[in-house]
């Protein structure tokens, strides 16, 4: 299906999608206490399912939509010559998911990638939170790293939407073969299966924060004398790329695409350290129990301060979205929880909205 490639084309497509987005987001602000079955019942599937469309249909521009130029090259080139390119050879889910699909549409294959992604995510919503799905969901699609997983790291977004749903299934046969095929799609993700293991044999909330706490000040003295990060690049799966050793802002036309400058981050750093605070209120201070809750904390945890080591390299948000994508879920939960927080709006408008400002950072 040809889809416009100009630059214009895709500066308004995605304008379209960040006003259904804000769209959708407003309405549950000034809806949430009136139309609680409409929103969780009707609008959200419905959002959902809108999200799902947009990054399916995405125009192949790389200034705003990143590595679905190198995805949708590589199933042509798959199409046409029958030999899927050696750079996916350690992602055998993800070379797999090319033989199946090459006998179709490139946009069937990026349909199979965003339902995978958006609906395991909805999915953990309704599971999780029930009555408050919306909630959830809404801060899932508002904060910072889900349009750069749906639309440009599509191989790790779906990765971790399948180990973030494997995290919450009771059935244990079930969660490993989800954890094996989330480690095909994109090895990355092993970090945060081994944290989930970790977590399973020590769960002191208090230690992993302070552990977290001190990392802070190691990294920042020594996250940046590592020398040659191709090592990094490998173990995420992105050798196509040589993202840790490049200024890609330097390259023309760049749009939303800007990750790339160096120095420690400290945005990157307050942004992930927003749910730390509120766990430590919610688990620490407040001491109200709740094992998935917590375990999940101490997974996102545990994975934020492997970041911390890698704080001052270009492109350090693909090992940042390691822990990010449990962020949402974490921001979501004290406030369920709580009922003293569930219903003061100004607090959930303010979540919202920090979500939301940070997805322009």
């Amino acid at each position: 299906m040809g889809i416009p490639a100009s630059l214009e084309f895709a500066r308004w497509y995605l304008f379209a999608y960040d006003t259904i987005i804000v769209l959708f987001t407003l309405l549950y602000v000034f809806q949430q206490n009136k139309q609680s079955y409409l929103l969780n019942k009707q609008l959200a599937p419905i959002c959902c399912l809108i999200i799902i469309l947009f990054i399916t249909f995405r125009p192949e521009v790389w200034q705003y939509f990143g590595d679905t130029l190198n995805y949708a090259r590589s199933f042509r080139t798959a199409q046409d010559t029958g030999v899927i390119p050696k750079k996916y050879d350690s992602d055998p889910g993800f070379m797999l998911s090319i033989q199946l699909f090459k006998s179709f549409d490139l946009r069937l294959w990026f349909l199979c990638f965003a339902a995978i992604y958006t609906i395991l995510q909805y999915v953990v919503c309704k599971k999780l939170f029930n009555e408050n799905r919306a909630f959830a969901f809404v801060l899932i699609i508002v904060a910072f790293s889900f349009f750069s997983y749906g639309f440009n790291g599509m191989r790790n977004g779906a990765a971790c939407a399948i180990v973030m749903y494997a995290f919450i299934c009771p059935a244990r046969i079930v969660q490993i073969i989800l954890f094996i095929v989330a480690v095909s799609l994109h090895k990355s993700v092993l970090l945060p299966i081994f944290a989930y293991i970790i977590t399973a044999y020590y769960s002191n909330t208090r230690k992993y924060i302070y552990v977290w706490g001190i990392c802070i000040f190691i990294a920042y003295f020594i996250s940046g004398s590592f020398g040659d990060m191709g090592w990094l690049s490998d173990m995420l799966g992105d050798k196509r790329a040589n993202y840790f050793n490049q200024d890609f802002n330097t390259m023309e036309g760049a749009g939303r695409i800007k990750f790339s400058h160096t120095g420690f981050r400290w945005d990157f750093l307050i942004y992930s350290a927003v749910p730390i605070y509120l766990g430590w209120i919610t688990i620490v201070k407040n001491e109200i129990e709740d094992s998935l809750y917590t375990r999940l904390f101490n997974i996102y945890v545990l994975c934020n301060t492997a970041w911390l080591f890698t704080a001052r390299l270009p492109f350090n948000n693909r090992f940042a979205y390691l822990s990010w994508f449990l962020l949402p879920l974490l921001m979501a939960y004290p406030f369920i929880l709580n009922d003293s927080l569930r219903t003061n709006r100004k607090i959930n408008y303010f979540v919202i909205f920090y979500l939301f400002f940070n997805s322009l950072i």
